[in-house]
């Protein structure tokens, strides 16, 4: 019975997979791309939502494989022309990956000072990792 519980909910990811981005096409909503409808899709059809899916070690290997797919596409959009160095008039701006560099040291130190004082209010118990959530978590943000 297992195998049939577990053959239904890959239907049921599958079957959701294939119909979003025929909807969002059809209601012509291309503000919102295919990945975000399908993620919002499997929250609501998830634990967190109507829980129709149970855990199963294929859905796992499948959502492993959309967070790398997400990445790559991620990857693929980067505009790598932006860490050209600049001449001319545009050359009067500072350098992008210096800034990227300088923001992202002030992101972890700040990091760091919030992970200490939550250490110091006892909600952590490991600075270093909360440094590296909260570094990583504001940089996606």
């Amino acid at each position: 019975m297992e195998q049939a519980a577990s053959l239904t909910s890959l239907m049921i990811v599958v079957g959701i997979a294939f119909v979003i981005p025929i909807l969002l096409h059809r209601l012509k909503w291309h503000a919102m791309p295919v990945v975000v409808a399908e993620i919002i899709a499997g929250l609501i059809i998830g634990k967190s939502g109507l829980d129709l899916v149970a855990e199963d070690p294929w859905l796992n290997l499948l959502s492993l494989l959309g967070f790398i797919y997400l990445m790559f596409l991620s990857g693929v959009e980067i505009d790598f022309s932006s860490f050209r160095p600049r001449s001319g008039k545009q050359a009067a701006g500072p350098n992008p990956v210096f800034l990227s560099a300088v923001l992202f040291a002030v992101i972890l130190l700040l990091s760091y000072v919030m992970s200490l004082g939550l250490v110091r209010l006892g909600f952590v118990g490991e600075p270093y990792l909360m440094t590296l959530i909260i570094a990583t978590i504001s940089l996606g943000v």
